[in-house]
């Protein structure tokens, strides 16, 4: 009898989620630039298209990996440095109370910041007008919302420096960011069915799936939301086939140089000297075998987690409002494994 594969095992497992209704998306395991394993399951829309395993998702903040290697890129060219103020790039802020924050503050989610959605609710007046990166760099810059706490003093992930992120990325680049995207990492990785995308663009440039939840047996849309302009948090869309070209490039120089690289899975050092597992845009894993991160945004739920001593890469996207999502990839990997 033939053993057992990792690959056989997610088959196994994910093919028991979807029949439960527990489980609606796509599932990958790759090695470098291979993929051993993909199966879709289930429905692309709430019109009940199928769902294939090509299919283009919301990365929600699986995104933010993709946000921090915009910003090593420009670190790289020495067009900005990761201990540079953020009012250097957002003088907006010259006269609020983020004098002390910097680029490596939001990319660790150290800044103090407060999470947009909340400063959003409180002062954007018309749902009907989409909310952008320039619109909450303006609230911010208006109502100045207190510092949860001082720069550097705690890790608290915060959205709202990965949207700043973006807009220092816009700013020094001279491109949009989705632009800055294609152009320097989409195109170079022949990433064709990879792109950004802010509701206030109009129609994207490739067909999605779209995010869904259930409701006493019917499909009810759960796809987008009035702060879908804003980017760099969220908003990046790819397909497995996609992420798994991205796995294989970050183990080469062609994207970064692995010296900047590593700096991305460098925990976090607080200023009271204790560490958070937390580096650019990974979560990190105390053995330092792991890095992953995790999306949720409205009906989206997105997984990627490399295996840096294989370069194994497992990769899970679900648009069903899927709330137990990392559990089951957690527990087929770690059951396998051990």
């Amino acid at each position: 009898m033939a053993k057992m594969t990792i690959e056989d095992a997610f088959a196994k497992k994910f093919e028991e989620f979807f029949n439960g209704d527990q489980f609606n998306g796509v599932i990958a395991v790759g090695k470098d630039d291979e993929i051993t394993y993909k199966q879709a399951w289930g429905i692309a829309n709430p019109d009940e298209e199928p769902l294939k395993t090509a299919a283009i998702f919301n990365l929600a903040s699986v995104s933010k990996q993709f946000t921090a290697l915009c910003i090593m890129m420009l670190c790289e060219e020495e067009a900005l440095e990761y201990d540079d103020p953020i009012c250097d790039y957002l003088p907006e802020f010259e006269n609020a109370a983020y004098q002390d924050i910097t680029i490596r503050h939001l990319l660790q989610h150290t800044s103090g910041l407060a999470d947009y959605e909340a400063i959003v609710e409180e002062h954007w007046e018309d749902e009907d007008i989409i909310v952008t990166n320039d619109d909450i760099v303006a609230l911010f810059a208006e109502h100045e919302p207190d510092l949860l706490f001082k720069p550097n003093k705690k890790h608290d992930y915060c959205n709202t420096g990965y949207a700043f992120l973006a807009t220092i990325v816009e700013r020094v680049s001279e491109l949009s960011f989705e632009d800055f995207l294609q152009e320097r990492i989409f195109q170079p990785l022949d990433m064709k069915h990879s792109f950004g995308y802010r509701l206030s663009n109009g129609k994207p440039p490739h067909k999605k799936v779209t995010g869904f939840e259930r409701d006493d047996g019917d499909y009810v849309e759960n796809d987008s939301s009035y702060v879908d302009g804003i980017i760099g948090d969220g908003n990046i869309f790819s397909n497995v086939d996609d992420l798994v070209k991205y796995n294989a490039a970050l183990y080469t120089d062609e994207l970064v140089s692995q010296d900047t690289l590593a700096e991305a899975y460098t925990p976090t050092e607080l200023s009271n000297g204790k560490t958070y597992e937390y580096g650019f845009g990974w979560d990190l894993f105390e053995s330092g075998e792991f890095v992953s991160h995790t999306g949720s945004w409205l009906g989206f739920r997105t997984y990627y987690l490399r295996d840096l001593s294989t370069k194994q890469v497992y990769i899970a996207l679900d648009n069903s409002t899927n709330e137990v999502l990392y559990e089951q990839v957690d527990d087929v990997v770690d059951s396998f494994y051990g």
